[in-house]
């Protein structure tokens, strides 16, 4: 098995919330492509292909109750919450950049859509935003990776 399915496969067993998630259309990422002018990493494309717009509720408490030194995540957007995220959110996502998943406190995990631009389909880094902060910054190299530092966080127990 490839390291990409992989990492999808842990991540969607350890963290989505039941049957969370509806997959994504070629259509509607195409549409999302074309409405923000970006190519879609490759492997961020595949995941919301195969898996979509899933709830991960259980990694945020498993990250909030926990001693890891990353954001929490709390939901990948569908390609239609994407284009919601970033018109109720213009004033605070900075500009070239492109809002994919929320976290649950302030903020949200992004692209920068010149980073995707030259990867040409390849995985590109993953940006968080704090909208307290009004700061942006890369947080990791790319999509796998993003998720893998997820799978790294052990399962919180009640």
């Amino acid at each position: 098995m490839d390291r990409e399915r992989r990492v999808f496969e842990e991540f969607i067993h350890k963290w989505r919330d039941g049957d969370s998630g509806t997959p994504e259309t070629e259509d509607s990422l195409a549409t999302l492509e074309q409405q923000y002018q970006v190519k879609l990493p490759g492997p961020y494309r595949r995941f919301l292909s195969a898996y979509g717009n899933i709830s991960t509720q259980g990694l945020m408490a498993s990250v909030a109750l926990g001693e890891y030194e990353l954001p929490d995540l709390f939901c990948f957007f569908s390609a239609s919450e994407i284009s919601d995220c970033m018109t109720d959110n213009r004033e605070d996502i900075p500009e070239g950049l492109l809002c994919f998943a929320s976290r649950m406190e302030d903020g949200c995990y992004l692209f920068d859509i010149a980073e995707c631009n030259g990867a040409n389909g390849e995985d590109a880094p993953v940006w968080t935003l704090s909208v307290e902060q009004r700061e942006a910054f890369p947080i990791c190299d790319g999509f796998i990776d993003f998720l893998e530092g997820f799978n790294e966080v052990k399962q919180a127990t009640t």
